[in-house]
């Protein structure tokens, strides 16, 4: 009996000890995708930003910032699926709103006059309801359009 009970502490400590392996190599190759993937989003936005400097005046703000929403977006994505916690998710569709608001408000800059005063306030109300979307459990539409 004695030996029995021996047999199957060793066993049960061998498995423990390889799923702690399993699991630390596991954390060790999702540690150097997260690293390569953010490498890659953040080679990409500085190639999309280097990309504005051809424009001139506001649309290169617009390229700018969309490129900045492209980049939160994709790190907000990285970092909540890293992550995989409500809260992480949450703080991801919030990060995306604040960016998407940030490019309405450029995009309104080419307007004048009271376009641009509409414009501007549509923009605050996105965002408004963006951020009481997010509250909910909802997500912020792709390549931060708004409307």
């Amino acid at each position: 009996m004695n030996t029995q009970i021996k047999l199957m502490s060793a066993i049960v400590s061998g498995v423990l000890l390889s799923t702690s392996m399993a699991v630390s190599a596991a954390d060790a190759t999702d540690s150097a995708q997260y690293k390569a993937e953010k490498t890659a989003i953040e080679k990409r936005f500085k190639a999309d930003k280097e990309s504005c400097d051809t424009l001139s005046g506001n649309a290169k703000d617009i390229c700018e910032k969309q490129a900045k929403f492209t980049e939160v977006s994709a790190l907000g994505e990285l970092e909540a699926n890293a992550k995989g916690t409500a809260e992480a998710r949450r703080d991801a569709e919030e990060g995306k709103a604040k960016a998407a608001y940030e490019l309405a408000r450029e995009k309104c800059d080419d307007l004048s006059g009271n376009r641009k005063d509409v414009c501007q306030k549509e923009a605050v109300a996105d965002r408004d309801r963006l951020r009481a979307d997010v509250k909910a459990g909802g997500t912020v539409p792709p390549q931060g359009t708004l409307r």
